[in-house]
């Protein structure tokens, strides 16, 4: 052994004992034989050299001149002597840790069950399923990014790294954070999101660039070249964008205009969302693109915008979602869309006393489905529509105002359509001859959804009462397949769902045939003060015996949309309060 390997052997001897200096000695002869005879010495000091290194390792020369005849003296021997025992643990050591990572890349080989027993291409279908499993885009600095599986071992990497459908609907957070500069912040992100989609392949990219809803800034700041740098991704990629979704602080969409040079021919879904209308710097987004670049997406979703601000192609628009627009805006961005059938409208507004009412209506042949939230001055809005093909309507009323049935109705009469499904979501029994002269005539509504959160002592009985009578009362809704009512149950008319489930006993006369009524759907929202009350048994038993209907019954909390706690099966619970039990048929 050499004297280094002793040494060593020996000073760990007598700090851990004997036996140790023994496990010590063996090791070190394995390693001389294993590693140091298959490095290259030093013809001169027999020292290791480095793997690929071509000269020997700088020594000391120690000048002595005290022994004479003698070329140094015992201490300058033993330094030097040190000094080569010294390089020679060094490079052994700097052996090792070169041959640290591959023997640890085989160990996670070995222990990793899904990599030892999953083919790469099932590994990289399970890598799609986490990245995705929050939405249709990630955040390249979340938990749930392929960086983040990748650096979890070698072989991780390698499969995240060769799956382009993991780097190609990315998510960019402009973050504000006044801790950080803003340059530095943005400008990283945009670094790590551009080598993201470097790893896409060819495939079809979706981006989407959100801010927090509440800025302490003013305007794009000192972040120009970060911008210049995302606006040149937008451009490199402009031939591959599928979905863009922008999300902003209205001062960059100027931004944005200005700095593309590119169209998106092949975008198809387009979603530009600017917290607030900007009046002081006029711009046309795809302004600058050729007639033939000008993106031509099928699905659009814009706010505070006008028509004049965006130049894309509405001929191949399907659906359009608008919000916090005026009404005439609305309409306008209606007329050029002539292909759509789902309108969605959020947030918007009567025009300014200012703009000349729209009398003149025009038809749209293609629309399906309006969907509407609290606008105001509703009858403005649907005034001048004709509508022929429309099949559902979807109304949200969050405020106390009246609900416009008048309105709706005459929507659906002056456009001769046969309406399919109709969904009401408000204070609905405030004015209950209005709601019922409404249903009344629309008889061909299929599905009937009516959403009634408030007030908590509202009183369907009308309703239902018009619901079980088969037989004069038949013209009531003649064709409905569904209904379902969400509400308060404090002063529900359980006799008359009595009589409704068992009014299919009794045959129809040929004149007047039985609704088809297959579904009844009672959902009862408690508030935080409700008691906990069950079904009445002698209306649990006639559900249980219904025949050709079928009854879902549960309750839910008023705020279960934001706890995500799923309704609670109250048919179930009532026949264990009650007592009652089915018998099992095996």
């Amino acid at each position: 052994m050499p004297r280094a390997s002793r040494v060593l052997t020996e000073f760990f001897a007598g700090a851990l004992g004997h036996q140790c200096g023994k496990q010590l000695l063996r090791a070190a002869s394995t390693i001389q034989s294993t590693h140091i005879g298959t490095m290259e010495l030093c013809r001169r000091c027999r020292s290791v050299l480095a793997e690929g290194a071509k000269t020997q390792p700088s020594l000391r020369e120690y000048d002595c001149n005290v022994v004479e005849g003698a070329s140094s003296c015992g201490p300058c021997r033993q330094l030097q002597e040190l000094e080569v025992q010294i390089i020679q643990v060094e490079t052994l050591l700097e052996h090792l840790k070169r041959r640290l990572p591959s023997i640890k890349t085989e160990r996670n080989r070995i222990h990793d069950h899904l990599m030892r027993s999953l083919p790469p291409e099932i590994m990289s279908r399970i890598f799609s399923f986490y990245v995705f499993s929050s939405g249709d885009s990630v955040d390249l600095e979340s938990t749930e990014s392929p960086l983040f599986l990748g650096a979890v071992c070698r072989a991780w990497r390698k499969v995240a790294w060769d799956t382009p459908s993991l780097w190609s609907s990315l998510k960019l957070l402009i973050d504000k954070s006044p801790s950080q500069t803003i340059d530095k912040s943005l400008g990283t992100r945009v670094k790590v999101l551009q080598e993201g989609f470097a790893c896409s392949g060819g495939l079809p990219l979706s981006l989407s660039i959100y801010s927090p809803s509440k800025m302490l800034f003013h305007g794009p700041g000192g972040d120009g070249a970060a911008w210049k740098t995302l606006i040149g991704i937008l451009d490199r990629y402009s031939k591959r964008w599928r979905v863009l979704d922008f999300q902003l602080p209205v001062w960059y969409y100027s931004t944005i205009a200005r700095g593309l040079a590119c169209g998106f021919p092949n975008l198809r879904h387009l979603t530009l969302i600017p917290d607030q209308v900007d009046r002081f710097h006029p711009y046309t987004l795809f302004g600058s693109a050729s007639p033939t670049d000008i993106p031509a997406p099928t699905v659009v979703e814009l706010a505070r915008l006008q028509l004049n601000e965006i130049n894309i192609s509405w001929a191949n628009v399907v659906h359009l979602e608008l919000s916090h627009m005026d009404n005439k805006q609305c309409l306008d961005f209606l007329r050029r869309a002539t292909q759509v059938t789902y309108f969605k409208l959020r947030n918007t507004y009567a025009s300014s006393m200012n703009s000349p009412e729209n009398t003149t209506h025009f038809t749209h042949p293609r629309l399906r489905v309006l969907d509407c939230m609290g606008p105001k001055d509703f009858p403005a809005l649907v005034r001048p529509l004709l509508l022929p093909s429309l099949e559902e309507i979807q109304y949200y009323n969050a405020s106390h105002l009246d609900f416009p049935y008048a309105d709706i109705k005459e929507l659906v009469l002056h456009s001769f359509c046969q309406l399919k499904r109709l969904c009401l979501h408000g204070d609905l029994f405030r004015r209950e001859e209005a709601l019922m002269d409404l249903l009344f005539n629309l008889p061909s509504v299929e599905v009937l959804t009516l959403d009634c959160p408030l007030p908590w002592n509202a009183n369907p009985a009308g309703l239902f009462s018009l619901l079980s009578h088969c037989g004069s009362m038949s013209n009531f809704l003649p064709n409905l397949i569904k209904f379902v009512y969400k509400g308060s149950t404090v002063n529900f008319p359980w006799g008359y769902l009595v009589q409704l489930a068992v009014s299919r006993s009794f045959e129809a006369s040929p004149k007047q045939p039985a609704r088809p009524l297959s579904l009844v759907h009672i959902q009862s929202v408690l508030n935080g003060n409700s008691p906990r009350t069950y079904i009445p048994k002698v209306a649990v038993l006639a559900i249980l015996a219904a025949q050709g209907m079928r009854f879902k019954l549960d309750r839910m909390n008023a705020n279960a949309d934001l706890t995500g706690i799923p309704p609670e099966d109250w048919l179930d619970e009532s026949m264990k309060h009650h007592g009652i039990y089915i018998p099992d048929e095996r």
